[in-house]
C-alpha cells in the first residue's frame, strides 16, 4: 500500500472518501480537493510507503497507535457486529430420512443390507445439511449478538433493525435478554418482541425507557449485547428434504456395484448405457434442485 493509499484508508473511517477527498496523480505529485500534496523529490513518497515510522503524525492525523501497534486510521479498526452460535441441547439423530421409506421405495424386503441403507442415510444427510448449510432437525440454541462499532475509541455503535436467528423455524423462545445500560434485562415475546418463526427473525418493540405508552411500536434493537435461547428445526422433516436424501442413498446403493467415475459404457450390437452425472457437490442434480431453496447463504 503506497502513501496515498495510506491516506485515504486513514479518513475512511470518519467521512466517506467520496464526499471527502479526491486524490489525483498529476505530473510528480498528487492533489485533492482540500490541499495537495507535492514531492521534492521523485522517490520521496516511495521511500515513505516503505516505511511506516516516517510517517509524521502532525502531517496525518488520523494515524493512530493502539497497544503499540500501528494502524491504519480508524476504517481498518472498525469493529463488525459479532453473532455467536452455541448448540445447547443436540438432536439425537441428524438423519433426515427413514429406513422404513428407503425400502418401501426401492422395494426391499429383507434385512441383509439394513446397516449398508442406514450408513447410506447418514452420509446423504450430512452431505444435504452441509450443502445448504441447515442441520433441519431440531435442536436448541444459543445465539449471542454483540453490536458493532466504529473505529478507535469505539464511540458510535450500531443498531439492529431485527434479529435474525441462526436457526430457523423456530419452536419455541425460552428466554430473551437485553444488556441495556449496563442491566441484563429479561424480555417477553409479544411485549418487548415479536417473532416471525418461519424466518427466524425477532423485531424490537418500543419498551425502552422514555418510551411512549402501549401499544408499543417496532423499533430498531438498540446497540445492546443480546442473547436468545430458543429451539428450532423441522419436525417432521420436509417431504422434498426426505426426497432428495433418498435420491442421493438411491445413486449409492444401486451404484455399489460399478465404478463410480464410469458415466457411459457401450459394447457394439450389444449394449449401451449412460449415467446421469453429479453436480460438484456430489450429488445428483435432481437432488440438488430440491434442497437448493433450503440453503442458507454464508457470507465471509
Amino acid at each position: 500500500m503506497d502513501l496515498r493509499q495510506h491516506h485515504v484508508a486513514g479518513v475512511a473511517g470518519r467521512h466517506s472518501v467520496r464526499q471527502y477527498v479526491h486524490i489525483s496523480r498529476r505530473g510528480s505529485g498528487f492533489r485533492c480537493r482540500r490541499r495537495s500534496i507535492r514531492r521534492h523529490r521523485s522517490n520521496a513518497l516511495e521511500r515513505r510507503a516503505g516505511d511506516q515510522s516516517s510517517l509524521r503524525p502532525e502531517r496525518w492525523p488520523h494515524f493512530a497507535s493502539v497497544a503499540g501497534e500501528p494502524a491504519i486510521g480508524h476504517f481498518a479498526m472498525m469493529r463488525p457486529t459479532a453473532v455467536i452460535s452455541t448448540v445447547i441441547v443436540k438432536a439425537t439423530s441428524y438423519d433426515l430420512a427413514k429406513i422404513a421409506d428407503i425400502k418401501t421405495l426401492f422395494n426391499i424386503t429383507d434385512t441383509a443390507n439394513d446397516a449398508a441403507l442406514a450408513l447410506m442415510i447418514t452420509r446423504a444427510s450430512a452431505a444435504a445439511q452441509n450443502y445448504c448449510n441447515n442441520a433441519f432437525v431440531v435442536e436448541t440454541i444459543k445465539d449471542q449478538f454483540y453490536p458493532g462499532s466504529d473505529g478507535f475509541p469505539w464511540t458510535v455503535k450500531y443498531d439492529f433493525d431485527l434479529l435474525q436467528l441462526t436457526r430457523w423455524p423456530v419452536v419455541t423462545i425460552s428466554s430473551l435478554v437485553e444488556t441495556i445500560g449496563g442491566v441484563v434485562t429479561t424480555l417477553v415475546e409479544g411485549t418487548d418482541f415479536i417473532d416471525d418463526s418461519s424466518l427466524g427473525q425477532l423485531t424490537r418493540l418500543n419498551t425502552y425507557a422514555g418510551a411512549p405508552a402501549t401499544p408499543y411500536e417496532p423499533t430498531v434493537w438498540r446497540s445492546n449485547p443480546v442473547t436468545v435461547q430458543y429451539t428450532a428445526g423441522f419436525s417432521p422433516i420436509p417431504l422434498d428434504v426426505a426426497d432428495a436424501v433418498e435420491i442421493i442413498v438411491k445413486g449409492k446403493y444401486y451404484g455399489q456395484t460399478r465404478d463410480p467415475m464410469l458415466r457411459s459404457e457401450n459394447v457394439p450390437g450389444v449394449l449401451s448405457t449412460a449415467w446421469f452425472a453429479v453436480d460438484g457437490n456430489g450429488m445428483p442434480y435432481e437432488a440438488v434442485s430440491k434442497l437448493s431453496q433450503y440453503r442458507v447463504p454464508v457470507i465471509a
